[in-house]
């Protein structure tokens, strides 16, 4: 079975309550859950349930295609639809991935920016440990703000170490 069947006339009810309504009859049943997103053309996509019982894989839709306000989701009309088994499991691992392509300017930002709180992490911790063994009063604004600047000085210093100059030949 390579295609959608649909295998129920028209109701009002949502994915979840199907889905529980599915486990509760049958405890065999592995259900399926599909995070909310932003999909590919901008639109929102609220979370969604699916489930298999092993022979068939399940959901519960409108079958419009339009797109409903998220407040709409939580009661619509719609229908049960059958789909070849594994289809709930790929299409759940679709939706659940995160979009793996990244610009590399975007990758060089984050390592920075990744290696700067890292480092202002270390200086934290190491600024608390010296002053707590040379008993330091850390609740003086003195110690306070020791205990801030210190690190927030070192990751600066980390940041800008870590960023990638381009030069004129390099271009965008």
């Amino acid at each position: 079975m390579s295609k959608i069947k649909i295998i129920s006339e028209e109701y009002y009810s949502n994915c979840m309550v199907e889905a529980i309504k599915a486990k509760m009859h049958n405890p065999q049943i592995k259900l399926y859950f599909c995070k909310p997103r932003i999909t590919e053309n901008g639109r929102f996509q609220m979370f969604h349930f699916m489930w298999s019982d092993g022979i068939a894989d399940y959901d519960f839709s409108d079958l419009n295609g339009e797109e409903i306000p998220w407040y709409k989701n939580f009661i619509f009309k719609g229908r049960l639809r059958k789909f070849e088994r594994g289809f709930a499991e790929r299409y759940s691992s679709y939706r659940n991935t995160k979009n793996r392509r990244k610009d590399k300017k975007d990758m060089i930002k984050k390592e920075w920016l990744r290696r700067a709180v890292r480092t202002f992490g270390q200086a934290f911790i190491g600024v608390i440990v010296a002053d707590v063994a040379a008993g330091v009063d850390l609740t003086d604004l003195k110690g306070v703000l020791t205990l801030v600047v210190g690190p927030a000085i070192a990751a600066g210093i980390a940041a800008v170490m870590n960023m990638d100059k381009k030069t004129e030949s390099e271009g965008e």
